[in-house]
Formats: C-alpha cells, sequence, structure tokens
C-alpha cells in the first residue's frame, strides 16, 4: 500500500507542475526567461526555467518595467518590486508651454542690423554729415580745376560721382594746357623792375658792350642788346630774379619791332619750349606763351638751358 500511495503522490505533483502556467520574465538588457519564481525577497527572486535549471538570484532592478507592474499585481510581490516602478510626473505630463508676448506699446527690434549707408540716411544727424562732406567735396573740386587747368564743371561732376576720389584723380594728372585760349599776362613785370637792366649797365658804363656768359654769375646780362645769347645750368642759377632782370620785354603785351621777332628756348628735362612772352612768374615756376599760342608751365628746377634768339622762319 505505501509503494501505491507513492505512485498517487507523484502522478499529482506531475499533474500540479504541468498545469502550474510558466511565466516570461524580460529584462532591462532585452533578453527573456520563462519559468517560475522561486523563494522571492527584498534582494530579488530566483527564477526556476521550464527547461529545467535555476537562475542565479536576480536582483529586481535587472527586470523590465512591464514585467514589474505585472509582478506588482500581486499582493506578495508588490511591497517587493513597489519601489523599482517609474510613475510618471503627472505635473510634467500636464504642463501647459507658456507663450510669452510682448506688452502693448513695445517697440519691436529690428529684424536686421542697419548698414553704414542706411544709418546715414536715416537720421538728421547722418543726412547733417553727408551733406558737409559732399560740399568740402566740392570745394576741393573746384580748387584742384584751377591749379591743374581743367574745366572746372567737368572736374566737380567726377567728384560727385567720384567721392574724394575724383579730386585726388585730377590733382595726380599733368596740368591742362589750352590751346584755343590767348592768354593775356596775369602778373606784369613792374616797370621798375622792366628797366632795372638797362639803368644798372648804363650806370656800370656796360650798355651795349659784348659781356661774356661767365660775367653772367656777377651781373646778369640784360636782353635790350637784342643778341642772340645761352644761359646754361651752371653757369647762372635760374630763378625769378635771373628772369625778372635779364628778360623783361618778354613780360610786356606789346612789344616794339625791333624787338617782337626775339623768342625764348627753354630746355628742360620735358623736351624744348619756344616762347614769346612770360605770362606770369612765381618764386618756382612761370608761364610761358608758346608759338600756338598756349600756355606752357615750366619749372626753375627742370630748366637746363635758355636761349634767346630770333623767331624761327
Amino acid at each position: 500500500m505505501r509503494w501505491l500511495l507513492q505512485i498517487a503522490l507523484g502522478l499529482a505533483l506531475v499533474l500540479w507542475a504541468c498545469e502550474a502556467p510558466a511565466t516570461d520574465f524580460k529584462m532591462t538588457d532585452g533578453s527573456v526567461v520563462t519559468g517560475e519564481l522561486v523563494a522571492p525577497n527584498d534582494d530579488g527572486t530566483v527564477i526556476r526555467r521550464t527547461l529545467g535549471g535555476l537562475t542565479s538570484r536576480l536582483p529586481w532592478d535587472r527586470f523590465a518595467q512591464e514585467t514589474l507592474v505585472e509582478m506588482a499585481k500581486d499582493e506578495k510581490l508588490k511591497e517587493w518590486v513597489q519601489a523599482f516602478i517609474e510613475v510618471p510626473d503627472s505635473a510634467e505630463a500636464e504642463r501647459v508651454e507658456l507663450v510669452v508676448k510682448d506688452p502693448p506699446g513695445k517697440v519691436a527690434r529690428p529684424a536686421k542690423r542697419p548698414g553704414l549707408f542706411s544709418a546715414l540716411f536715416s537720421t538728421q544727424v547722418g543726412m547733417f554729415i553727408v551733406l558737409v562732406v559732399m560740399l568740402g567735396n566740392l570745394f576741393v573740386a573746384y580748387e584742384v580745376s584751377i591749379f591743374r587747368n581743367y574745366p572746372a564743371a567737368a572736374v566737380m561732376g567726377t567728384s560727385v560721382i567720384l567721392p574724394i576720389l575724383g579730386p585726388i584723380l585730377f590733382l595726380c594728372m599733368p596740368n591742362r594746357v589750352r590751346e584755343d585760349v590767348v592768354l593775356e599776362s596775369q602778373y606784369e613785370a613792374p616797370q621798375e623792375v622792366q628797366n632795372t637792366g638797362a639803368q644798372e649797365l648804363a650806370a656800370a658804363g656796360l650798355g651795349g658792350s659784348g659781356l661774356s656768359l661767365s660775367a653772367g654769375k656777377h651781373a646778369a646780362p640784360t636782353g635790350t642788346s637784342h643778341q642772340p645769347a645761352v644761359y646754361k645750368r651752371g653757369d647762372v642759377e635760374f630763378n625769378r630774379q635771373f628772369f625778372e632782370r635779364t628778360f623783361p620785354l618778354f613780360f610786356r603785351v606789346s612789344r616794339t619791332d625791333s624787338d617782337k621777332d626775339l623768342v625764348l628756348v627753354i630746355k628742360s628735362s620735358k623736351g624744348e619750349v619756344i616762347g614769346t612772352r612770360i605770362t606770369r612768374i612765381s618764386s618756382g615756376e612761370m608761364g610761358l606763351a608758346a608759338l600756338k599760342g598756349h600756355e606752357v608751365q615750366v619749372r626753375f628746377g627742370e630748366i637746363s638751358e635758355v636761349q634767346l634768339r630770333p623767331r624761327p622762319a
């Protein structure tokens, strides 16, 4: 009878084991263990695998959240797994996004920072600065046109299109020679200067005598003799006093028949110029009316030789 009872008890255990459902336990690393829990406590639980064998004790934080939620439904397991279940923050879930609006009457900021030109023309101070610069630019252009003998309209018009650069451009250009205008003397030699050479020679008793060129270092010969002469740099010093004392007749607007055919030949680093009259003179340069009627500007520092000779045929 005893062995019959043992067989019946074994069959009952086998039937109970077959009827016990196997549960899938998901882990946080993505793996799944199928079996049943054995000896759960505060440190975790052991799982008896369906295929046989026991796992090591697994802590509760190794189980996935959905598995912990299913375990919490069991009153025996709830007290152990409740602390490891993540509860969503209801306050954050119900938080409403706040939209900050500008107070009424506040001026909106510009979408883009204005550039230099837009800033100048958008304010009264900027407009005033632009006006002052333009007027100064036109004034400088007018002065440059006088200095370089260019039409004022051309220089000022260019300066309007190219502010600041226009006057600089014309200032770097050579003086303009006007061939269509017969110039009149702007600065006449004073009467006492015109006669100084003849008076000094007459007082010295040298009037009409043929002085050698070497004597020009001490007393500049005059053009009253109307004789061809050559003056070279090194023998004489070319300056305003030399031309006023040596060639007073070339400062006159009208000349006599005896000296109207005389011309001055100026040789310089820029070439040779044949002039009939000195139209203007300063401490550093002079204007010479050429045979064709236009004025040529000659600097004293560039002159290498001066000749007095008859007008070429």
